[in-house]
Parts: C-alpha cells; sequence; structure tokens
C-alpha cells in the first residue's frame, strides 16, 4: 500500500467504505456515518415514544444554497427540524415589531399547520410563542392522534393549556369556528396524513404576503430527526398556493380538484382527488417513460395499480430492468415483513411486494433504522433517469389508502411532489437526491443478505453513460525545498493509480501563494465513488516524500450540504488538503 507510516510501496486493495456517500473529507482516515437519533415514532404505526431527546442546535451551513423554488433536507443528517423553527421565528419577530392590531380572521399573521402528529417539544414551544405573541395560529392535526388513550401524545393538552381554542372534529363547524379555531381534529375515512406547514407574514416593503412551506414526509414529532426523513422549503407562489387550496380543502371538508401544469419544473398532486391528474398515474408513467435508472426509497412500498393503467408497478418495473433501465429499491423491514408492527412488537402483515420485486432480479434493501425501537426509514421518494433527473416525493405513502388502486378510490390525505431537476436547477435537486440513495445504501448494506453491497452497485453505476460526473478541484498547503514538486496521488487513474500511470495530480505554487499549491486542471470523478489519496513531495531525482498517516478518504459528492467546497448547483467540489509531516 501507499505509506500509513511514509513506506512507498504499491497500489492498495480499497478498504471498506464507511463514509456515507456524500462526505468529502481531506482529513486522515474515515469518517463515519452520522449516528440518527433514537426512537421516534413513525407516522402510520402509533407506538409510545421513550423520554424526549434534547433539540440540537442549529447547523450554521445546513441552508447555505438558497433556490427559488424548493430545498431539500435529509434527516437525521441535515437536521429539517430546525426550518420549522426559524420559519416559527420568522413570524414571530415580524409579529412583535409590527405594533397594529388585527379583529379575528384579518391578521396577516399566520401558521396554518397540517400535521398527522406533532410531538416535537421545541416546535410545540414555538407555536405557544407565536400565539402569545399574537400571530394567527391554526394547527390541523389527525384525529386518531387526539385519542386520550395514547398518553405520550401531550400536545394538544399542552396547547389548550396555552389558550388555544379546540375542536375535536371538524365535522359540522361553522364558517366562524373553521376560521377562529386554533386546534383542530381532521376525522375522516382515511387519514389526515398531510404535513404542510404555510408560513406568511407581510411585506415590510408592501409587496405581496411573504410565504414559506414546509413539507415532506418527516412530521413534527418529538425525535424525528433520528428517522430518514425528507423536508422540503418551499418559496415560490404558485405551489404555495396549491398547498392552502388543499388545507382550506381539508379543514371546509370539500374535494380539490387536482391541477397540472406541463413544462412546469414542479408541480404537487394530492389525494384523494377526484377530478384532475392522479398522482398513481404519474408515477406510473414515469417508470414507463425512463430509460436509464430507477431509483426509490419508500417507507411503505406496495404494488401500484390504477383504474387507467393496464399494468401494475410491478410488472412495470420489470419491464423496466428487461429494457436495461437499472432498478433499485431501499424500503422498510417493517413495513415490508411486518417486523415489531403487531401487538407487543410482534409480527404484524407481511406484505410481497419486495418479494415480487426482487423475484424479478431487481435488488431490494429492507431496512431496519438502528437507532431505536420506533425508528424508520421513513422517507417516500423516487428518482427517475441521469440526464433528466425527475424526481417524485413529499408526505405521501405508496399504498393504496394513500394512491387509490384500479378498484378502489384513495382516503388518505396525502400529497406528491413530482420535480423535473433539469428544468428546475439542472439536476441540481436530482443530484441531491442521488447523494441521499447513495447514502442509504451505505447505511443499510450490512443489514441485507440477499443484496449486492453499496461499492459494487456504485461501481457499476459509474459505468452508465449517463451517471453524472464532478469537477474536483485540489488544493494542498506542503512546505518544499528548492527543486521538489507536489502531486496529489491516490487508487484512481486520474490521481496515477499510486504511481503506477504516473506520479499523480501535479500541483503548482507562485512567490505569493506558497505554500499553497494548486493544479492547473481540474479532475473529473464519476459522483458517488470513494477513493484514497496522499500529497506526494517529488524531487529532482524522481523519488516521492509521502505524507505521513492514514490515506485520505474522498467520497465524490456535490449534491451533499455537509460537505465543505461542494456547490450544489456547479456540480463542483473543491478539497482542501495539507502534506503531513
Amino acid at each position: 500500500m501507499p505509506p500509513i507510516r511514509n513506506t512507498p510501496g504499491p497500489a492498495p486493495l480499497p478498504r471498506p467504505l464507511t463514509t456515507p456517500a456524500g462526505v468529502a473529507t481531506s482529513t486522515p482516515g474515515t469518517t463515519s456515518t452520522p449516528s440518527p437519533s433514537s426512537n421516534v415514532t413513525t407516522d402510520v404505526v402509533d407506538h409510545q415514544p421513550s423520554s424526549p431527546r434534547h433539540v440540537p442546535v442549529e447547523r450554521g451551513n445546513s441552508h447555505a444554497q438558497t433556490r427559488e423554488v424548493l430545498q431539500t433536507f435529509f434527516a437525521p443528517y441535515d437536521d429539517p427540524i430546525q426550518q420549522d423553527l426559524a420559519c416559527i421565528r420568522e413570524v414571530v419577530e415580524a409579529r412583535k415589531a409590527d405594533p397594529r392590531a388585527f379583529v379575528e380572521g384579518e391578521n396577516p399573521y399566520k401558521i396554518q399547520y397540517a400535521v398527522y402528529n406533532l410531538r416535537n417539544p421545541a416546535v410545540v414551544a414555538a407555536l405557544k410563542e407565536a400565539h402569545l405573541a399574537g400571530v394567527d395560529v391554526q394547527i390541523l392535526i389527525e384525529q386518531h392522534q387526539l385519542d386520550a388513550a395514547k398518553t405520550w401524545n401531550t400536545a394538544d393538552e399542552e396547547l389548550k393549556a396555552a389558550g388555544f381554542d379546540f375542536a375535536a372534529s371538524h365535522k359540522g363547524l361553522t364558517a366562524a369556528q373553521r376560521k377562529e379555531l386554533d386546534l383542530i381534529g381532521i376525522q375522516g375515512s382515511g387519514l389526515m396524513h398531510l404535513k404542510s406547514r404555510i408560513f406568511s407574514r407581510p411585506d415590510p416593503a408592501g409587496g405581496p404576503p411573504v410565504e414559506k412551506l414546509l413539507t415532506g414526509s418527516m412530521n413534527p414529532g418529538d425525535e424525528a430527526a433520528g428517522n430518514n426523513e425528507t423536508l422540503h422549503l418551499i418559496t415560490d407562489p404558485q405551489l404555495i398556493a396549491r398547498y392552502k387550496a388543499k388545507y382550506q380543502s381539508v379543514l371546509e371538508d370539500k374535494p380539490l380538484a387536482n391541477e397540472w401544469k406541463e413544462g412546469a419544473p414542479v408541480n404537487v398532486l394530492f389525494t384523494p382527488a377526484t377530478q384532475g391528474p392522479q398522482a398513481a398515474d404519474k408515477i406510473l408513467e414515469l417508470i414507463d417513460q425512463e430509460k436509464e435508472a430507477i431509483f426509490m426509497t419508500v417507507f411503505s412500498l406496495r404494488n401500484i395499480t390504477s383504474p387507467r393503467q393496464r399494468e401494475s408497478m410491478i410488472d412495470k418495473l420489470k419491464k423496466a430492468k428487461e429494457r436495461g433501465v437499472e432498478v433499485v429499491i431501499i424500503t422498510d423491514r417493517k413495513q415490508s415483513d411486518g417486523i415489531g408492527m403487531g401487538a407487543n412488537g410482534g409480527q404484524g402483515y407481511n406484505d410481497k411486494t419486495e418479494d415480487l420485486v426482487k423475484a424479478a432480479g431487481i435488488p431490494v434493501y429492507e431496512c431496519v433504522n438502528p437507532a431505536g425501537p420506533f425508528n424508520a426509514m421513513h422517507q417516500k421518494n423516487a428518482l427517475f433517469g441521469l440526464t433528466n433527473m425527475k424526481v417524485v416525493t413529499d408526505c405521501g405513502n405508496w399504498t393504496e389508502a394513500a394512491l387509490g388502486s384500479h378498484k378502489k378510490k384513495a382516503v388518505n390525505d396525502e400529497s406528491f411532489l413530482f420535480v423535473d431537476s433539469k428544468k428546475l436547477d439542472n439536476n441540481a435537486t436530482g443530484l441531491r437526491y442521488l447523494s441521499n440513495f447513495l447514502v442509504l445504501l451505505r447505511q443499510y448494506e450490512n443489514q441485507q443478505e440477499d443484496a449486492p453491497k453499496a461499492g459494487a452497485l456504485v461501481e457499476k453505476f459509474t459505468k452508465l453513460p449517463g451517471w453524472p460526473k464532478v469537477t474536483v478541484n485540489f488544493d494542498a498547503v506542503a512546505r518544499t525545498h528548492f527543486g521538489q514538486e507536489v502531486y496529489i496521488t491516490g487508487n484512481h487513474e486520474a490521481l496515477g493509480n499510486w504511481t503506477r500511470s504516473g506520479p499523480g495530480l501535479k500541483m503548482n505554487t507562485t512567490g505569493g501563494t506558497y505554500p499553497l499549491w494548486q493544479a492547473d486542471t481540474s479532475v473529473a470523478l464519476p459522483f458517488g465513488i470513494s477513493l484514497e489519496y496522499k500529497v506526494v513531495k517529488r524531487n529532482e531525482h524522481g523519488e516521492l516524500q509521502w505524507e505521513g498517516g492514514e490515506n485520505q478518504l474522498l467520497v465524490v459528492d456535490s449534491g451533499d450540504l455537509r460537505v465543505k467546497g461542494a456547490d450544489q448547483r456547479g456540480n463542483t467540489l473543491k478539497v482542501d488538503t495539507r502534506f503531513r509531516e
């Protein structure tokens, strides 16, 4: 191996990758996967959670990249619950700065919160503060979560004690009550499964109201950050208007027709919807149209069918594989096999969807989130394509209750976002989802008995014609004597293949920048690969002096908000390193 202790040698065999995809590091050795928080309840099966953990402080650069339409955050490592708190704070601070008084129903400082459950203590406290500060706060919540027998659900009691006007059911409310009540249980034939949080305040400059929306798989639960989740921050007025219409339709118990704008980079479809395009049809159409790759990370995966489609999702995935599409699925084992879902945590319903998909030769990763007994791989995402990436995401489960079937109509209130990432941001959002997919592969690969290792899949994927590449720029700090040169060398052809193909990537310096060395050329590397490298000094006789310590590890990923030097828009990655004596 190249030197672990300054002794050059032959090229190494790759070490097992322990860094999650999306983490680039220029420090010695490997980095470990972030530890998820423990004991998070899911939004489908209720269990009594353990005592709440401390809510972490907001991370400084977790939302440094802004987009005009939406940003996506992944739990646990992006800490999305901080987005809830930040949006609430914005409205509260603006309200406190406005001395005006408003009559009931005319307050422009609004928080409209439609969530399946509400248990995060920091969020509950923030909503109480908003209410006391004069913000018009209204919360719609699934009525089942208000059951007094669920003693772990205490938010409703806290909110009522703080002065929130309450109705156990939205059925039969007058128009005035729907406007004035602060906490309302939603009672229906299915679940009120939305996660839509809408924040509104006046524009100080006199323009249209400033509005933001949070939506995704992530409930504001007491320990939801320990799940694998998504949360989206949306600022596009047209999209927000659609979620506001859905909120109102749920509150008024009226149907809402779906709308689809052809050519728009982002559309949202709701269920149930008796008119307009249906989410199930759009998902099945995307499977039919795909020619490159389909990567699913779906909590509760069932065999989707539709009255308009002659074939089921499984049949369409089989055909996609047969025509050369790379298909890989990640799902939650508690949902697929019923593990821990029955009485007292015993065996629940064992669905066969993933078994039928496996029988077709499609890899399926069934995951048990290790953070605690009630944690989950709770995402509801699918990525279609590599050249022109399309994403399906949001809060909706891929079940009959959420999407309907060829025989039954959907009964749950759900939302499904359809993102054409090529149109939206030149695949930047798609790359974020690809990064997250690889993170999950690496996180859960050791739980699988019949699925390939993540490294083998990534190596296979990088040979696909449309697999994305990342432009990597290296900087190195190294002190040299006259005649010495500096190189980056590693276990990749672009870095000299541990000097088998040359000394590596040549670095240069000037009198004004020394001891900083920079490469004249960038290196294009396949997205998501891991490689090892070192900084070496080469004298005039061609002899190499290797830096000390372990090989440095780089996971090539420009789609992860944790990566220092990543440019999520430009698909570039800047790596800062140094020669360790």
